[in-house]
């Protein structure tokens, strides 16, 4: 964990990115992309902000407003003024502020609305990683292993602590810039906090996604370290920002596989037959290849 050790928010930060797995995490990928995966022995790692949930860092920003106002309504803070800016500035700074990358997994490897999601048509399969060698890898390149908060009352127990700490830390720095109007004079307290508020928001993710179970790897935020060059891939309607995150090998450089599940296909046997022979010379530790006991359909 590489949390900022300066900020208020360490704390909350360190005990969110604490967690360890204890099983295989799960990257479902199409065939292509397995196939990109195996042999670049890499993942890309999106700008959180391009994700598919198109709620992702709204979540946090439009929680962090609702809590604030709750502090306020039952007197747990008294400070309008911070707590006002502070939502401002959050709307604005989670949609057009530093980015970070994340890469994706999953506790569980044979889903149906992942396979529907990701691999649909009977075109993919979901990579098991180990988390330790996960993990570790993750430290290596500055990003963190974070699970995904799914709970609306752990989201709002996570939140308090976090307007809380800001609030203190905002009013105790003063709002004393003279060349900032009275509506913003607390941004830069904000900002000195914006890496920790950032990862704390990458944790959180609509209830909606519960079942998915999913735990992420997090770069720092960019413009506090230096990550791998930015590149960009087409998305839907859009270019799609991210950057190369480096998967777990072995001394001799191939790839640590421990688990495959084969995604929903009308020809399970050839499907594993023909991933196994390509893994053969590419892959260090595959010890099981699973058919999903999911019935085939065209989605």
């Amino acid at each position: 964990m590489n949390a900022t050790t300066t900020s208020p928010l360490s704390a909350i930060v360190e005990r969110i990115y604490g967690m360890r797995p204890t099983t295989h995490l799960f990257h479902y990928a199409t065939l292509g992309n397995v196939k990109n995966i195996v042999e670049g022995k890499q993942l890309w790692a999106s700008d959180i902000r391009y994700m598919s949930d198109a709620s992702e860092l709204d979540t946090a920003a439009r929680l962090i407003a609702s809590v604030s106002a709750n502090m306020l309504h039952a007197g747990l803070i008294q400070d309008a003024e911070v707590l006002h800016q502070f939502a401002v500035w959050v709307g604005h700074r989670f949609k057009n502020g530093h980015a970070l990358f994340a890469a994706c997994f999953s506790e569980r490897g044979n889903l149906l609305s992942q396979w529907r999601g990701y691999c649909p048509a009977g075109n993919g399969y979901s990579l098991g990683f180990d988390p330790n060698d996960l993990a570790e890898v993750a430290k290596a390149q500055r990003f963190s292993l974070v699970r995904c908060i799914y709970d609306r009352d752990e989201q709002r127990r996570v939140l308090e602590e976090v307007v809380a700490a800001v609030a203190k830390h905002a009013r105790a720095a003063g709002g004393t810039d003279a060349e900032r109007h009275s509506d913003n004079r607390f941004y830069p307290a904000f900002e000195s906090m914006e890496s920790d508020l950032l990862k704390v928001a990458a944790a959180l993710k609509h209830g909606a996604f519960f079942e998915e179970q999913e735990w992420r790897v997090v770069s720092e935020d960019v413009a506090r370290t230096n990550l791998p060059e930015v590149f960009h891939r087409p998305g839907t309607s859009m270019l799609i920002p991210y950057v190369a995150f480096r998967l777990p090998t072995a001394p001799n450089g191939k790839l640590l596989l421990p688990h495959v599940y084969a995604g929903p296909t009308p020809h399970p046997n050839l499907a594993i037959g023909s991933l196994s022979g390509f893994l053969s010379s590419r892959v260090e530790g595959t010890r099981q290849i699973t058919a999903a006991d999911i019935p085939y359909r065209t989605w």
